[in-house]
């Protein structure tokens, strides 16, 4: 997104995660903050994505209405994440019984549908998803590395084109911005 001219974000709390993510993505601004404390302005996003992570948040409801307080009336949430049937099915299961036990119970508290309807979103659609029984490598970063399969415009009721919504908006507020 970064090569269509738009500003990106990203929220991170580890400072070594942090410093990690810098040097693996430098065009993003990244700050130091929890999803629950987001230090932006209300109205600041047109989009924002949750991949792989709100299991990890402390207090999800919260999280979700600090990402809801930050985005514009018309920007969507796009939420990439595992359910725990899906994660007690995992080749890894197998290899480390104990280790993805612990690994799924994050998963197993909450359900997202109302995480967010709390939080005050409304929801347009939800895939779900199924990994290939005969996938073998790299299940786990399933689209991880291609998240533009997430954000492009593919059907009327999955409008994630994140960057065209940003485009527009930077354009209507240069044609608005008085002249020099």
């Amino acid at each position: 997104m970064h090569q269509a001219d738009v500003e990106i974000y990203g929220l991170e709390v580890s400072p070594i995660m942090l410093e990690a993510a810098k040097r693996k993505a430098p065009a993003i601004a990244w700050v130091n903050a929890r999803a629950e404390m987001i230090p932006f302005a209300a109205s600041s996003f047109d989009g924002a994505t949750c991949t792989f992570v709100h299991h990890h948040f402390g207090d999800p409801v919260a999280a979700f209405k600090e990402v809801h307080r930050v985005l514009n009336d018309d920007a969507r949430l796009v939420i990439l994440n595992a359910t725990a049937d899906q994660t007690k099915r995992y080749w890894l299961v197998e290899y480390f019984p104990r280790a993805m036990e612990k690994a799924v119970a994050p998963y197993a508290r909450f359900e997202t549908i109302e995480m967010l309807t709390g939080a005050g979103f409304q929801i347009q659609c939800e895939e779900k998803y199924e990994v290939a029984p005969d996938l073998k490598d790299l299940f786990l970063y399933c689209g991880k590395n291609r998240p533009e399969r997430y954000l492009e415009s593919a059907h009327p009721k999955r409008d994630f084109d994140f960057c065209r919504r940003a485009r527009r908006r930077r354009d209507r507020s240069r044609a608005q911005a008085p002249s020099r």
